[in-house]
């Protein structure tokens, strides 16, 4: 337990990150695209940072079309 924690905490306190789940706060799925202007950074370095947060479970994604939209994996996150 106590490394999983220390895990989520060293993801959540990278600033990209951080604002990431910032800006979904708010409920909405959101872009990468739309996530990377947010986070102010480029949308390749935000496809590093979105692979990290699917991969814990913090975040879940959704294709509808050719978009993928990310949103909390959870109510609890």
């Amino acid at each position: 337990m106590e490394n999983e924690i220390a895990y989520i905490t060293s993801l959540i306190g990278d600033s990209t990150r951080t604002n990431i789940l910032w800006t979904l706060l708010d409920g909405k799925a959101y872009t990468a695209t739309e996530l990377a202007f947010s986070a102010e950074t480029s949308p390749q370095n935000i496809s590093m940072h979105l692979n990290k947060l699917v991969q814990a479970d913090l975040l879940a994604v959704e294709s509808q079309g050719r978009h993928k939209y990310y949103r909390f994996s959870r109510p609890e996150v």
